[in-house]
């Protein structure tokens, strides 16, 4: 950590030689949506010189966008850091050379990758493999891009596996060793440029429950009865429910001893409907939205039923808190296994339907 310190104030950039990019217009005219976009801005020759004018020292950039990377290099910006809000996927460890000890140590990929309809496969079997095969012929549009900028800019790295090596002087990553495998700590032990950052944004001082959050954990402090925490993230809603999976979580609640909070976007009626049927417990207590951090961090709470995106899952191993996790998308897989590998989670498979979730709770609180 101590090398982000090592910025320097490096002289101001020399403007004076930039000249309009001579884009080939061809190639301009057969991309469309994002990257043409990017391509009009690189040809605004005030535009670019305005921004080399301001001497940007530091840029930062969501590692995904890739085209402002070579916009970056235009500008003159001295230090180019990129950001990820998920675990870094195969293809970047790949360009930084650390993919085969990635698979030596049987770490899954970040983001699930399926055949194409073609039944596309990579050399071998690695789903790793497959990953990176397929996210490159992603970012073989964008270099097309790279080096028309770079052949008529001088920049040096005119390609993005180049860029990612020699260009960005550090990738923030949103997670922590603590949440992920534990042979990652090894792997990146040497590694200067990925640095995890999960878990910056989390409030040092716990907030108050609401009026009636609090209401909810008063009567279960004076009935000497627990809390379990239930939320699947602010992008899966009541929609991406089926009416077998409700049904079965409102009945493996309703029987249980434990009071359940339960937060999810976008209540239909079909929920309310179960719940008039089967929470003669009264057990059950649903909401749009919650102060998450806040119920995490109260004593009363033993369990939290999530989809364990990794912000949920960094702020459920701060408050110490077992997780129980039910991934639908995204790196919520990888998340979820390596949480289970740390023995802090157990995982359930939605497409389970939640049958036996009362034995997986068992099992999470063990």
């Amino acid at each position: 950590m101590s090398n982000i310190d090592h910025f320097s104030n490096n002289a101001a950039a020399d403007c004076s030689y930039m000249s309009p990019p001579d884009l080939n217009l061809e190639i301009l005219d057969s991309i469309h949506g994002e990257l043409k976009k990017y391509f009009e801005i690189a040809k605004d020759y005030h535009l670019i010189q305005a921004l080399c004018l301001q001497q940007y020292q530091v840029c930062i950039n969501e590692l995904r966008y890739y085209p402002l990377y070579p916009i970056f290099q235009l500008i003159g910006c001295k230090h180019i850091v990129a950001t990820s809000n998920m675990p870094l996927e195969s293809i970047y460890y790949y360009y930084l050379g650390l993919l085969p000890n990635i698979i030596h140590n049987g770490i899954p990929v970040v983001l699930r990758r399926k055949p194409n309809k073609h039944g596309e496969t990579s050399s071998s079997n690695n789903p790793h493999e497959l990953a990176v095969s397929q996210r490159k012929k992603e970012i073989k549009k964008f270099d097309i891009f790279f080096k028309q900028i770079g052949e008529n800019m001088k920049i040096e790295e005119k390609y993005f596996k180049n860029i990612i090596k020699y260009v960005i002087r550090f990738i923030f990553v949103n997670t922590q060793f603590l949440i992920d495998f534990e042979a990652m700590s090894d792997i990146l032990i040497d590694q200067e440029k990925i640095i995890n950052i999960g878990g910056i944004a989390i409030q040092q001082n716990n907030q108050a429950l609401n009026g009636q959050e609090a209401n909810i954990f008063n009567f279960a402090s004076q009935n000497d009865k627990q809390i379990i925490f239930v939320s699947f993230g602010t992008m899966i809603t009541s929609q991406h429910l089926t009416d077998i999976q409700i049904y079965n979580l409102v009945k493996n609640f309703s029987q249980s001893n434990y009071l359940f909070i339960w937060a999810i976007e976008d209540v239909e009626y079909k929920i309310f409907s179960i719940l008039d049927n089967y929470n003669r417990t009264n057990n059950i207590f649903i909401f749009n939205r919650v102060d998450q951090k806040a119920i995490l961090a109260h004593s009363l709470t033993i369990l939290f039923i999530s989809h364990c995106g990794i912000n949920s899952s960094i702020e459920a191993v701060k408050y110490g808190k077992p997780l129980l996790c039910v991934p639908f998308i995204a790196d919520q897989f990888y998340n979820s296994q390596a949480l289970a590998s740390r023995e802090v989670a157990g995982i359930v498979d939605k497409d389970d339907n939640f049958e036996n979730l009362e034995q997986y709770i068992s099992y999470a609180i063990r």
